[in-house]
């Protein structure tokens, strides 16, 4: 069988370093995306010293020449792209506000957590094209849905709130490539953007590497969409949050039902994880729920990064 090729953005270090140590267990050929290469040199040496296949791979997601370049290397050594893992993005920006905000910082944000992730899904599209499994998995933020918006943090929860719109129309414009989008968010994790308290990385990388490998028999209404609020949503009483549970804002909030209580179960048995696919937007839960009547809940600590 051959083995299935992955690209991660932002992969030399945290949580995009997990993952791509994870999917190389798994049997992937991961190219190991970094804007320095040195360091991304390194991390993919670090790797490879557990027998894995990974491969160094110069890339900036805000450049579309070198994504360009990155995407040749891709074709030539491997003539197609089964797994692109966005996880490039910058800026928790707590200091700021919407209503006094440095827009510097938001505009950088955007560059990267947004258009980069938009420029990334351009270079490689037509390698995924030549997957007969395409999954394309953005690593986004409970904090950037509107179902949670709140003030502050308005470069993150912005362009986060950005990226799942544009996860919710590649999905629908990809369908008929067989290719699955989905945007996930890891919750809360010990990373240099997450500082010290989160959950451990990998944790927060399963449910992404679980995304990128979903089974083609997934249901596509389960996998094609992005967060946030759907009609038909009610408001849920807030109980006490537990912790370790979600990044985001504290209490409980409603999920899309967007598959019947058969499929999501077909989804858990496939992957072997409890996991909540809610139209595309995922969050890993520490215990299975059922889909009819799924919330989401979050831990008490409402200012930290799904990253």
């Amino acid at each position: 069988m051959t083995a299935a090729v992955a690209v991660v953005t932002g992969a030399n270090r945290g949580l995009g370093l997990e993952i791509s140590r994870q999917l190389a267990a798994a049997g992937h050929i991961v190219y190991l995306g970094s804007r320095d290469v040195e360091r991304g040199a390194a991390a993919a040496r670090s790797l490879r010293a557990a027998a894995a296949t990974v491969h160094p791979l110069a890339l900036d997601v805000t450049r579309p020449d070198v994504l360009a370049a990155a995407a040749l290397v891709v074709e030539a050594e491997q003539g197609r792209l089964d797994v692109l893992v966005n996880n490039a993005a910058i800026h928790y920006d707590t200091s700021n506000r919407a209503a006094a905000p440095d827009l510097d910082v938001v505009a950088e944000a955007f560059e990267t957590n947004t258009y980069g992730a938009w420029h990334t899904m351009l270079a490689f599209l037509a390698l995924l094209r030549r997957s007969a499994h395409g999954r394309i998995v953005n690593v986004s933020s409970g904090a950037g849905t509107l179902a949670d918006m709140g003030g502050g943090l308005p470069a993150y929860r912005l362009s986060k709130l950005a990226l799942n719109g544009l996860t919710r129309m590649w999905a629908a414009e990809l369908a008929g490539d067989h290719i699955l989008v989905n945007s996930v968010c890891p919750g809360w994790v010990a990373t240099d953007m997450g500082g010290p308290g989160g959950r451990p990385v990998e944790e927060g990388a399963a449910g992404i590497v679980w995304a990128a490998t979903l089974p083609t028999t997934a249901p596509a209404a389960a996998c094609s969409a992005t967060a946030g609020r759907s009609p038909g949503d009610r408001p849920l009483r807030r109980p006490p949050a537990r912790a370790g549970r979600w990044s985001g804002r504290q209490g409980m909030r409603p999920a899309a039902s967007a598959a019947p209580s058969s499929q999501q179960a077909s989804i858990s048995a496939a992957v072997g994880l409890p996991v909540t696919v809610t139209g595309g937007w995922a969050r890993r839960q520490s215990r299975p729920v059922a889909m009819r009547s799924i919330a989401r809940r979050a831990p008490s600590t409402s200012s930290s990064p799904c990253r």
